[in-house]
């Protein structure tokens, strides 16, 4: 058990030079990996060469390591003893510990954590990683996996989200069951991402997953489509149930009357099916039959290439029960029937699968690579790669999203920062060290 920061040794140098046009910074970070997997794989060379879809767009980002996974797990453990510390601090009344105060265990390998499920092969590292393999460690564990846990159970009262620990990847959105996903393969292809533009409030972000197996990625997909109708399901019927009860006037059991299925539709007879409904939560029954996910309301064309949704289609129950929380006023329930805002996904030429906010930004984002005019620029070697214009960024609000850190920004003497036009950073290997070299540099062109 080390501090987080322990692992950064020795002196790191550094050079940064400055112009009229441009401002320039290179560093050598050394690194003790004191045997740590994670830490091991950060050093180690990239597997595959970065690839180069388009930076014609206000922020694109390359995550090019077969260790994705485990650096998400790692993100996400930090940040959960981090948002418990907080809490339990408030309730004592004690001092809060900052991130880099929290101590950190390195995570242990996915078999020993959560169990090797049917799909882990004991050789795993040694088999093929190429997409036309049939079998690879691009391996979804059934332990670890969206939807594998066995019946859900869901208290209404949260929801869900009272009832485990907090994760940093609940403010992704639709994305959060991917990203999840993500950190259940043994082994990613490089992965890339997109931020588009800013649409009625909601950015526009495209997510490319290179290298994945085709019958894992459907897995992937499938497990994704699964929790996430499951959670909508479960929120459905909670609401639905309250508004039962509050006709009633008292809480009535069993909840499940023609009376209450009159408020399900169309729906009711298959979800009093699937789910158990009692007094304090919703049960999933063990024998539900597996959800539906081959059907039209899934599939749709975009000038031929053809797409899929990942959430489940808007119905009337949504608007009914779950849109009617959020004020309908404030909602264009006729964009969200035609799937505005509805995760989309397609596969792209070279093999890879694009995830989008909606079908809208997937096609912007094919228009933008059939016409693109810059190159990438990025290095082979790359693990990590970014690349921005503060200028749009700082139009867009996105910038500074958080009112802290806007407020830092523009009163510390960063402000100027929205006067460039491109930021660009790079973390590779080094070849004459056991650590990383970190180049970036920021540019008014």
């Amino acid at each position: 058990m080390r501090g987080i920061e322990e692992p950064v040794v020795g002196t790191v140098p550094f050079s940064i030079t400055a112009g009229p046009d441009r401002i320039k910074l290179r560093a050598a970070l050394p690194i003790d990996t004191f045997g740590f997997d994670v830490f091991e794989n950060l050093v180690a060379n990239s597997a595959a060469p970065a690839p180069a879809l388009t930076d014609d767009v206000p922020f694109a980002a390359l995550f090019n390591d077969p260790a994705i996974g485990l650096y998400l797990n790692l993100l996400d453990d930090i940040y959960t003893k981090y948002a418990l510390q907080i809490a339990d601090d408030l309730e004592d009344g004690g001092a809060v510990l900052a991130p880099d105060e929290i101590t950190i265990v390195e995570p242990e390998p996915i078999e020993d954590r959560f169990g090797s499920g049917d799909d882990m092969d004991s050789d795993r590292k040694g088999a093929d990683v190429s997409p036309d393999a049939d079998d690879g460690p691009n391996l979804v564990t059934e332990d670890r996996s969206i939807g594998s846990e066995g019946p859900a159970a869901t208290d209404c009262w949260s929801l869900g989200q009272a009832s485990r620990n907090p994760s940093i990847y609940d403010t992704l959105g639709n994305f959060a069951p991917l990203v999840r996903g993500i950190m259940a393969l043994d082994t990613v292809g490089p992965l890339e991402g997109y931020l588009l533009d800013l649409r009625d409030g909601v950015p526009e972000v495209v997510l490319v997953q290179h290298g994945l197996v085709p019958s894992r990625l459907e897995r992937l997909i499938d497990r994704a489509r699964e929790q996430m109708k499951e959670a909508r399901d479960i929120q459905v019927l909670c609401l639905a149930r309250a508004a039962y009860w509050e006709d009633q006037g008292r809480k009535t059991l069993p909840v499940v009357s023609d009376e209450f299925l009159e408020l399900l539709g169309d729906e009711g007879p298959d979800l009093v099916e699937r789910y158990t409904i009692k007094e304090t939560d919703i049960v999933r029954k063990p024998e539900a039959a597996p959800y539906e996910f081959e059907s039209a309301a899934y599939r749709d064309t975009l000038d031929r290439f053809e797409i899929g949704f990942v959430p489940p289609p808007v119905s009337d129950l949504d608007v009914r029960y779950r849109f009617a929380r959020q004020g309908q006023d404030e909602l264009d329930i006729e964009a969200l029937r035609n799937n505005s805002f509805r995760l989309a996904f397609g596969r792209l030429a070279d093999g890879s699968v694009a995830f989008a906010t909606d079908a809208r930004t997937l096609e912007r984002f094919l228009a933008i690579l059939a016409i693109r005019t810059a190159e990438a620029g990025r290095s082979t070697g790359d693990k990590l790669w970014v690349k921005g214009n503060p200028e749009h960024l700082v139009t867009l609000g996105l910038l500074y999203p958080v009112e802290e850190v806007r407020s830092y920004f523009s009163t510390g003497g960063f402000e100027v920062l929205d006067q460039y036009r491109s930021v660009r950073v790079s973390l590779l290997p080094s070849e004459n060290f056991s650590g990383l070299s970190i180049d970036a540099e920021l540019t008014h062109d």
